[in-house]
């Protein structure tokens, strides 16, 4: 499997479309989220975090003499942030990067560039549509034929988040992509209104 900078040197060309490359890469953003040098800055912010919470965790147990469920929790959350951070970063897989390449492979720069170009942002959203593939600014790029639907996706904790979701299905695998956000207030007439833009879209896409 290839690790993640020779992944980003597929967008980093010298020949003649070196720059709908480009213009692909900065709008996805993946060499600036996960080029070598980003991959490294974000590793150790998350090793410091976790290495923080250990310690904080560790420092309380001690002055209160007595081991409870919160001091517990941050030295656990800590090892756990660290080992999933070594574990993803050692997997040398990048999702977003790895679709990209292999949609650009398959159906050539011009295609990918030319749609690009073409595409229109949904309303109030980082999501632009084109005839054939769904891109997102600063996320990845799917194949609007691939999408087969939309789900909204809740996170645990005490402060939930929801996001609109788009299950992918296509030659690297299965992968949900997130869209967006959802607001608090009108969250169910966003997630209609994405839903209703995406998956008509799907419906028109050009093979």
């Amino acid at each position: 499997m290839e690790d993640n900078g020779s992944i980003i040197d597929f967008f980093n060309r010298n020949d003649a479309d070196a720059d709908k490359y480009r213009v692909i890469d900065e709008f996805l953003k993946l060499s600036k989220r996960f080029s070598k040098k980003a991959i490294r800055r974000k590793t150790i912010i998350t090793y410091s975090i976790g290495a923080f919470m250990i310690v904080l965790g560790a420092a309380a147990w001690i002055m209160s003499r007595e081991f409870n469920t919160f001091e517990g929790f941050m030295i656990l959350f800590g090892f756990i942030l660290i080992a999933f951070c070594k574990l993803l970063n050692g997997s040398g897989y990048i999702p977003e990067v790895e679709r990209a390449k292999l949609i650009i492979s398959q159906d050539g720069i011009d295609t990918v560039y030319g749609d690009l170009l073409k595409a229109k942002y949904i309303r109030e959203s980082e999501l632009m549509v084109g005839k054939r593939y769904l891109f997102g600014e600063g996320n990845m790029m799917v194949r609007l034929k691939d999408i087969k639907g939309i789900y909204k996706h809740t996170t645990g904790g005490r402060h939930p988040r929801r996001y609109a979701m788009a299950e992918v299905i296509d030659e690297s695998g299965t992968e949900p992509m997130k869209l967006e956000r959802l607001p608090s207030f009108g969250m169910e007439r966003r997630m209609h209104y994405i839903t209703e833009e995406i998956m008509r879209a799907a419906m028109m896409a050009e093979n």
